[in-house]
């Protein structure tokens, strides 16, 4: 999977962008607040339909528009020797996506044509932050190597919206179905769910391996890192689907009258997570903030490297600020990690020509108020397709 062609317009502050990126290290540089992040923002925002860094779509528009903001990015890919083009426009009150000029009717449609993992120096929440960090990292990669564990999540999101509705007003639809003392939305959080809890599982599995090697690599001389998943659901570590189902059905029971006493659900995936220990000892309040930090990185590279054991293509590495705190040989260690073969696009407030060797970067540009500067050539402007609306849009 490879990004090829890159063109930007109306993002934040980058107005005019159109870039042609090679399969390996591409490293954007230049001082703070010039649009070096805006760039990985947007080639995320093109392959998952949202941002890394807000959840309110008004902040990715330019501030200062005349009229009516809008934003537009495209992205032409290649995965699989087939090339694709995606695109995506957003104004404060709409989305709109296509793929390969037709229109997409949900936004969840882009996920997985390119595949992306963003490591930012707020990755550190990963280790430290709340399980809904955690939570949104099992989500994004699993969402981008299965369609069928998305729609699953969909479907649970909306029945988990309907029932905690149902709660609030103590609706009929709470009365139990007559099958098994459930509620019809329960009913649905366990079938759905079930699959959300099965798969984040196996993949909490499979992803501890990645982890626990690469952490390894990066501090060979702390204790080994370990991941465990915690399941909202009850769900044991063995559980077949039927045992899991059955187990998901009784907490829902157990929990049916304190959840219309707090007029929510409390039992479910929605409140997964997962641990984790360096050297036995919890993370989250033992580990230093160098430990955290390089945990969370850990999970980052090992997140690459699964998506492409899941898939076989490598995903895009998106890497925001590779002038991370860290004492300078887990830096050394992390940096040279980089040399992997994938492509990647970093970005760095640094000198490039120290940084560009350490991440094998064959790419070097600036970065300078929106506009992108490769050496002595400015950003091309690509006038051969114009940036107008295909036919059939879909308001997302």
């Amino acid at each position: 999977m490879m990004l090829c062609e890159l063109t930007i317009e109306g993002f934040r502050n980058l107005r005019q962008v159109a870039l042609e990126l090679s399969p390996g290290v591409t490293l954007f540089w230049g001082r703070n607040a010039q649009g070096k992040t805006n760039v990985l923002e947007a080639v995320h925002y093109v392959a998952t339909g949202r941002s890394f860094r807000t959840r309110y779509d008004r902040e990715c528009l330019p501030w200062d528009s005349e009229g009516p903001a809008v934003a537009r990015i495209e992205a032409r890919i290649e995965r699989g020797g087939v090339a694709h083009h995606l695109a995506i426009s957003l104004t404060e009150r709409a989305k709109f996506a296509w793929l390969d000029g037709k229109a997409l009717g949900r936004l969840g449609d882009l996920l997985g044509h390119l595949m992306v993992v963003v490591f930012t120096p707020d990755d550190i929440g990963l280790a430290a932050g709340s399980p809904v960090l955690r939570r949104r990292y099992m989500d994004m990669a699993l969402a981008q190597v299965s369609p069928i564990y998305l729609a699953h999540l969909q479907s649970y999101v909306e029945a988990l919206r309907q029932r905690n509705t149902a709660l609030r007003t103590a609706d009929s639809s709470l009365q139990a179905d007559g099958t098994g003392g459930l509620d019809v939305w329960a009913e649905r959080l366990v079938a759905h769910g079930v699959e959300i809890s099965l798969a984040r599982r196996s993949a909490i599995g499979e992803l501890a391996m990645l982890a626990r090697e690469l952490y390894g690599q990066i501090a060979p001389s702390d204790g080994p890192l370990v991941l465990e998943y915690r399941s909202g659901s009850g769900i044991g570590g063995n559980d077949d689907r039927f045992a899991a189902a059955e187990r998901f059905r009784a907490r829902l029971l157990e929990s049916a009258a304190i959840e219309r006493a707090r007029r929510q659900t409390g039992i479910g995936p929605h409140r997964d997570d997962f641990i984790l220990r360096i050297g036995g000892k919890d993370v989250r309040y033992y580990g230093s903030q160098g430990q955290q930090r390089s945990a969370a990185l850990a999970l980052r590279l090992a997140e690459v490297k699964w998506m492409s054991h899941k898939t076989g293509e490598s995903p895009l590495l998106l890497a925001d600020d590779l002038g991370v705190e860290l004492d300078s040989e887990r830096r050394q260690r992390l940096l040279a990690l980089f040399r992997t073969g994938v492509q990647t696009l970093a970005t760095t407030a640094g000198d490039p020509e120290i940084l560009g060797p350490l991440i094998g970067a064959d790419r070097a540009i600036e970065v300078h108020a929106g506009r992108l500067h490769c050496g002595a050539e400015v950003e091309k402007q690509r006038t051969n397709r114009p940036m107008g609306r295909e036919a059939g849009q879909k308001n997302i």
